[in-house]
């Protein structure tokens, strides 16, 4: 579904920021 991909792509965000939450974009 497309929910989980943004999910993974956010994740993926907050990973490559080093963040520990989602980034609010």
């Amino acid at each position: 579904p497309l929910n989980l991909a943004l999910f993974t792509l956010q994740l993926s965000l907050a990973v490559s920021f080093g963040g520990t939450g989602v980034p609010q974009m």
